[in-house]
């Protein structure tokens, strides 16, 4: 059987399944709530532009997610770079978005999606580990 060009039209991305913008907005709001209560991540926030912070992560999200290219936000590495993030740190958020994503009844399929694209730029938001007397 043979796939129409009807057919993958019709065929909703992983964006329009959760909800699109608003459904994606909402995530990324629980999110920042808390990483920002979360005694071991709220030190990453302190300072931070909350608002501008959520714009940039819900464009980014929702970009991975199959919806808008809207993402204007600095390269991954770039925009973490010197903050000093653990691979603890990195898998304390990615549980918090994976428990959130589940609060939000998204589709395992999908939940399984971002924890691939989590796994995929680690390397780039983790600051690789300083050798002991450095």
């Amino acid at each position: 059987m043979t796939t129409t060009i009807e057919e993958v039209e019709e065929t909703p991305s992983a964006y329009q399944r959760v909800g699109g913008g608003p459904a994606v907005k909402a995530v990324v709001g629980r999110l920042y709530e808390e990483l920002t209560a979360d005694p071991e991540l709220s030190r990453f926030f302190e300072g931070v532009e909350l608002s501008k912070l959520r714009a940039h992560m819900a464009a980014l999200l929702s970009q991975v997610l199959g919806g808008p290219a809207d993402y204007t936000g600095r390269e991954l590495g770039e925009a973490h770079a010197g903050l000093g993030i653990t691979d603890a740190d990195y898998d304390r958020v990615g549980a918090h978005l994976i428990a959130i994503l589940g609060e939000f009844d998204v589709p395992g399929d999908i939940v399984a999606q971002v924890g691939q694209i989590l796994e995929s730029v680690r390397e780039t938001i983790v600051e690789p580990a300083q050798a002991e007397g450095s």
